[in-house]
């Protein structure tokens, strides 16, 4: 079978022209027939999706923004469509969240990891910063209420997380990091490795793997 999530607008009298996205989930078995909710399972309303994963058990986790308020959340659906962690998910973040962009990975333990970037403003600049949290099977934060930072916040535009295990329990997270604007030409790509623990193993920066001249772009 599979997990099948997608972006259903409806109707909103607070957005009349345009309506409001909510996201929905559907499990699909194998011969192709919906398991639960004939159309589906929404995840919560006035949200866009960011990605999925499942825990090898039958339980799936979304990873999502939502716009009122502007947050970063994730959701767990057990094997028969039920959410485990409140009706809107759990908040990760308050941050103010790129939309689209973060990801999420299956840890060890029956745990879970998420990055995404968090844009910080302030009253004179703006910068950003990678976050990256672990969460256990149970919806505990493992790495603080806002997860921890893979690099320093910096006056640049932080995008394009991707995640990938390194095989011992912890992960390796990359990042696209570039100048202020999208028009700024200098973007280069940065990694960190992480273990199961929260610690840094390739220092507070993490480690360039390319600097070239130019632009680089989604890792």
């Amino acid at each position: 079978g599979a997990f099948v999530v997608w972006e259903r607008w409806n109707a909103d009298p607070m957005a009349p022209y345009y309506g409001t996205p909510e996201v929905v989930v559907q499990r699909a078995g194998p011969d192709g027939t919906a398991r639960w909710n004939p159309n589906g399972v929404m995840v919560t309303r006035r949200s866009s999706i960011v990605d999925i994963e499942t825990d090898g058990t039958g339980n799936l986790y979304v990873l999502f923004n939502t716009v009122q308020p502007p947050t970063v959340s994730i959701q767990k659906f057990d094997n028969t469509g039920q959410p485990r962690w409140g009706t809107n998910g759990m908040v990760l973040s308050t941050y103010i969240p790129n939309p689209f962009m973060g990801t999420i990975l299956r840890g060890p333990s029956g745990s879970v990891y998420a990055t995404w970037p968090d844009t910080l403003t302030g009253a004179t600049t703006d910068s950003a910063v990678v976050r990256v949290q672990r969460i256990s099977s149970d919806g505990q934060r493992l790495w603080g209420n806002n997860g921890l930072a893979a690099g320093p916040a910096t006056y640049a535009l932080i995008v394009f997380q991707r995640m990938c295990s390194d095989s011992a329990g912890g992960l390796i997270v990359t990042w696209e990091k570039g100048g202020k604007r999208f028009a700024d030409s200098n973007f280069n790509i940065i990694a960190q490795r992480i273990d199961s623990s929260g610690a840094l193993l390739w220092g507070s920066t993490g480690k360039p793997v390319c600097t070239a001249p130019g632009a680089q772009y989604e890792p």
